[in-house]
Formats: structure tokens, C-alpha cells, sequence
């Protein structure tokens, strides 16, 4: 999870979530934007919570088979932000293509949390993925 304080209001980027469709979650003055996995189960997911004190407007979820992206955008001296909530599923790979048509969904401007599940042998695992 990342914190992403913006002066006095916060917003939260989780991955892996385990929610589902019929799984709730509600945070006292907070706007929540999901993304479940399109199978309906509990795995991957990802959740983008921003409290409702900063302006701001929901963007497309960008939900294909090896992206999950929740997303929001926000303005701070005229400058739109995007903020998005990612999650990049370990049993698919993604190409250069996917992920540049991914942040091109986006503002010029973004801050992006993910979990790429990534795994690199200076982490002490035995191969390097994501390469």
C-alpha cells in the first residue's frame, strides 16, 4: 500500500485487494475506486481511496488480462494529476506496447502505485522476470 499525502488530505493505493464483486468496502469520508478481477475471485484487484475533501474526478478503469488499473485525477495549480492504482498479475507477462498504451491513458502528469511482481535476483530470487 502507498500513502500519497496531498497538503492536509490523503489518498491510498492498495494492490492486491482479495475483494470481489460482492465484497464491500467503506471508509468514512473517503471515495473508493475499484478494480475486481474480471473473473469474479479473490486474487489481484486493486483499489484507489481519496478523501472526499480533494476535488477530483474518476478516470476509465483500465482493465485488461495482465493490467488492473485504478484511476483518478486530481488538479493542483491547474495541473492535472492522474493517480492510479495498479496491479500487473505475476502469471501474465505484459509488452513494452501494453504498458506505453497504459500510461497514455493517462495525464501527462501521473503518480502511479503498482505491483509489478517483479522478481530480480538481487532480491535473493533465483531469476530476474519483468525484464
Amino acid at each position: 500500500m502507498c500513502w500519497v499525502c496531498l497538503g492536509f488530505f490523503v489518498t491510498a493505493l492498495i494492490s492486491e485487494t482479495r475483494l470481489t464483486k460482492t465484497s464491500t468496502l467503506k471508509i468514512f469520508e473517503f471515495d473508493i475506486i475499484r478494480v475486481d478481477h474480471p473473473d469474479g475471485t479473490a486474487h489481484g484487484e486493486t483499489a484507489l481511496l481519496i478523501s472526499n475533501k480533494i476535488d477530483h474526478f474518476h478516470l476509465l478503469t483500465y482493465l485488461i488480462t495482465n493490467i488492473q488499473a485504478a484511476n483518478t485525477s486530481i488538479k493542483i495549480n491547474s495541473v492535472i494529476i492522474s493517480i492510479s492504482s495498479c496491479y500487473f498479475p505475476s502469471s501474465r507477462s505484459f509488452s513494452s506496447a501494453e504498458l506505453s498504451n497504459f500510461f497514455q491513458s493517462l495525464s501527462f502528469t501521473h503518480i502511479i502505485d503498482a505491483d509489478f511482481n517483479a522478481k530480480f535476483q538481487n532480491w535473493s530470487y533465483s531469476t530476474n522476470t519483468r525484464d
